[in-house]
């Protein structure tokens, strides 16, 4: 028996806001161990999502990825042992918005709607 939306969705839903920064984003999804978050607005209101996928593809137009050695993010084509490399990486991602990156287009349902539709 198919039930309702309410019946198979996560009730705790941990999220961004629009204006935290990529690094905060980061943090939220390697300390749950997630890969993707709803992006809210002031009201609570999904406006959007972010994901891995979508901050690995942001950084490789920049040109800013992982390091292997540490656990800020940094150009590929500068020494990974310099100490302004790893600064320049996490001002990247701490001045970037998660509203410049996330994808603005959301499909949702009501936690009405049957689990047929979901």
């Amino acid at each position: 028996m198919i039930g309702n939306a309410s019946d198979i969705m996560t009730k705790k839903v941990i999220s961004a806001k629009y204006n935290d920064s990529l690094k905060k984003a980061i943090e939220i999804l390697a300390e749950n161990k997630i890969s993707g978050l709803p992006v809210v607005n002031d009201d609570g209101m999904v406006i959007g999502m972010i994901t891995e996928s979508d901050i690995v593809k942001f950084s490789g137009k920049l040109h800013v990825v992982a390091a292997i050695s540490s656990s800020a993010w940094l150009n590929p084509y500068t020494d990974v042992n310099s100490k302004n490399a790893v600064e320049k990486g996490v001002e990247v991602l701490d001045t970037t918005h998660v509203y410049d990156v996330m994808k603005k287009s959301v499909i949702t349902v009501n936690a009405n709607d049957s689990g047929m539709k979901v």
